[in-house]
């Protein structure tokens, strides 16, 4: 998937096309597999496998501006995603990833009161404090600028522009003391 993604960012900044043999052979290949895996519910395995579903279903199933609810999955996702905040050693780059996806992808304006702030936790985790660096860890998992970029710094300059410091302390701490307590029983 992550050659795909760069491969099709090389055509966009070339104006070229890919093939459509290519675009259908990568999404059945990568959406079959992906509903195929199992993980343990709630384990940071899920959690990246319901990102790349909804990744990958954002990339193969939605066509111009065109989107189907997916009230069950988007459900599913968040359940993965906030069960996290108790699992020790999950990277914040890859957290701030999944809920960006997610809110791209398959979460509406309903989620935006439990994700903004965790986003904004996150963000301050690692030190991203301007877009230009948000989409730099973006991209260092999957991420087509020319569908991600404006809806990803729509909802990173939101999320920022909604930082109060008894939010961000509350989710900052919570992190921390989660990520602290595995150090110690390791």
């Amino acid at each position: 998937m992550k050659r795909f993604c760069v491969l099709v960012n090389i055509a966009i900044r070339k104006q070229q096309r890919l093939s459509m043999d290519f675009f259908l052979e990568t999404m059945t290949s990568v959406m079959y597999r992906l509903l195929q895996l199992k993980f343990e519910t709630g384990s940071i395995g899920e959690a990246i496998r319901l990102g790349l579903l909804a990744f990958s279903s954002h990339i193969f199933l939605q066509w111009r501006d065109i989107q189907r609810p997916y009230i069950q999955f988007s459900a599913s996702y968040k359940e993965s995603l906030v069960s996290l905040k108790s699992l020790n050693g999950v990277s914040s780059d890859i957290v701030l990833w999944l809920l960006t996806v997610g809110r791209i992808s398959v979460f509406g304006t309903s989620d935006d009161e439990w994700l903004k702030p965790w986003l904004r936790a996150n963000s301050q985790l690692c030190t991203v404090h301007s877009w230009p660096a948000m989409r730099d860890v973006m991209e260092s998992f999957l991420w087509i600028g020319a569908l991600h970029d404006k809806p990803g710094k729509d909802l990173f300059e939101s999320a920022m522009l909604q930082l109060s410091p008894q939010d961000n302390a509350l989710w900052v701490g919570q992190i921390e003391y989660h990520r602290s307590s595995s150090y110690e029983t390791k």
